[in-house]
């Protein structure tokens, strides 16, 4: 049977710290290989062809952006959910699937009145032709009831398996990936505090994973961005205690999942594929995206922008419609000496 100590995962904590130093060369002891080992070996990562976390009782979601507020501790986004996750390994890149319900807290009042919960699932899927799609409810933020989103767009889609690091937050093939890709470092990595510990960088990914040097288990699973508050900083997974599961109620390994569980939209085709723009770093569309208030990347072009006055009387309070960007409507307050900008898009 499978040792369920390689999944079993007491904490999920993501936090932003300074950037860790990167790797140059592989060393004699290979932490990757340790790790794999200490996971179970190659033949019982190898017997696993799904998983399937299931969480009913704790749903934790905070972004710096839900952090504005000093009162409550994590829920000001949303009091309570739940969410699943399943992974199937019958291809080389990922396959995933997150069912996710929450309620809506109060910073959605404007949006949602009512305070209309949350329900969607994505299905997420690997490779230079991947994608990831709303199959079911939806995330629109304003339409509770709006019918599945279908494919979202590449810029999203790259974030949301690398940036924010899905990929290696609850998949118990990581390490057998990092050593498929054949695209590795290992080293020393700070992980705080002045504490080294021996590490991976997988430069694919660009992910880096850090070991327990006692046990070799994966300790911090770490991606990079240059935000814009910290700067240049990390997104960290911090896991350990591997004999109990923190807010996952049931682990299934091999689940008889039906082969179109992971599927997209039939009938259609992605609207674009993963891409990286220089433009948009990985913490300013996870910051927008978590939160279901990021549209994609501006499309327009300034000689479309159309400004009108239709106050009577208030001759300096314009109105900026964006025909063809992300459905915006500005305000700009033109005062003696200063100038107003209400509702300002990023870009």
């Amino acid at each position: 049977m499978f040792s369920m100590k390689s999944l079993m995962i007491t904490a999920l904590v993501c936090g932003s710290f300074a950037a860790g130093k990167r790797h140059s060369a592989k060393e004699p002891t290979d932490s990757l290989l340790d790790g794999i080992e200490a996971l179970g070996g190659f033949d019982r990562l190898g017997s696993v062809s799904a998983v399937t976390y299931i969480g009913n009782s704790v749903y934790r979601i905070r972004t710096l952006m839900e952090a504005y507020s000093v009162l409550g501790v994590d829920n000001m986004m949303s009091p309570a959910g739940s969410q699943n996750i399943s992974f199937s390994y019958d291809q080389p890149h990922i396959k995933q699937r997150i069912g996710r319900f929450h309620e809506a807290g109060e910073m959605f009042l404007l949006a949602r009145p009512a305070l209309d919960p949350f329900k969607y699932s994505l299905v997420l899927q690997g490779g230079k032709k991947g994608y990831v799609a709303v199959v079911e409810g939806t995330m629109n933020l304003f339409e509770p009831d709006a019918p599945p989103g279908g494919y979202i767009d590449g810029k999203s889609w790259e974030t949301i398996i690398i940036g924010r690091c899905l990929f290696g937050w609850m998949s118990p093939m990581l390490l057998s990936t990092i050593l498929s890709n054949n695209n590795y470092s290992t080293g020393l990595e700070d992980a705080g505090m002045g504490l080294q510990l021996p590490a991976v960088h997988d430069k694919t990914l660009d992910l880096t994973v850090l070991f327990d040097p006692d046990t070799k288990l994966p300790y911090i699973i770490r991606s990079y961005e240059d935000h814009g508050i910290y700067g240049k900083s990390t997104q960290d997974l911090l896991v350990y205690n591997y004999t109990s599961i923190g807010g996952v109620d049931t682990v299934i390994v091999n689940p008889d999942l039906d082969p179109q569980f992971f599927d997209g939209p039939r009938g259609r085709d992605a609207a674009s594929y993963p891409t990286r723009d220089s433009s948009y770093d990985f913490s300013e569309i996870g910051e927008w995206y978590s939160n279901y208030l990021w549209s994609g990347a501006y499309r327009g072009i300034l000689t479309n922008i159309s400004a009108t006055t239709p106050l009577p009387g208030m001759l300096g309070v314009w109105f900026l419609n964006f025909p063809d960007g992300s459905g915006y409507q500005q305000v700009v307050v033109e005062f003696e000496k200063e100038v107003l900008v209400l509702d300002s898009p990023l870009y």
